[in-house]
């Protein structure tokens, strides 16, 4: 059996005044509990809805990423294209080389003509090679910034953005 007399009893008279007091109390102040509620509330979801710094500095860097990939797959579009031109080119000339040294008499300035622009083609050619595998390795390292963590890592984020900003 409990002791009404006892003070941590919660049936006691004491113990129902305190709580009908509080109850009081917080009858009194609900409608400044509720505003604070309300405006702690919207500041947490203002906080939790519009983006942070570091979410807009990871956009940025995936943004730039991205374009300086697409940048170099173009690139790497381009120079094929203009070695498939090029290499059409030199099987032309190569053509007007064969058909020149065909012909009784050639004339040894024209053989000189025709081999020297083959060998300026082949030169292209080779520039337009290098050029591609450079992109496609461009390509490639982008990719991987991409796919890896370098723009959610602060740190990284900065390194990735300036190597963006003097042109590796």
């Amino acid at each position: 059996m409990t002791d009404p007399d006892d003070e941590d009893n919660p049936d006691t008279p004491q113990t129902i005044g305190a709580l009908k007091s509080a109850l009081l109390w917080l009858n009194q102040v609900k409608e400044i509990l509720a505003i604070i509620v309300f405006f702690a509330g919207g500041l947490i979801w203002v906080v939790n809805y519009f983006a942070t710094r570091d979410a807009l500095d990871q956009l940025d860097c995936f943004t730039r990423v991205n374009v300086r990939r697409l940048q170099a797959t173009e690139n790497v579009n381009y120079t094929q294209q203009q070695a498939r031109t090029t290499r059409s080119d030199l099987r032309d000339q190569q053509r007007l080389l064969k058909a020149a040294q065909a012909q009784p008499n050639p004339a040894s300035e024209d053989l000189n003509a025709y081999q020297t622009q083959i060998d300026d083609l082949n030169a292209k050619i080779k520039s337009f090679t290098d050029s591609e595998e450079s992109e496609n390795k461009a390509s490639g390292r982008w990719l991987s910034v991409l796919t890896g963590n370098a723009c959610y890592q602060k740190e990284q984020r900065k390194i990735v953005i300036d190597a963006i900003a003097h042109g590796e």
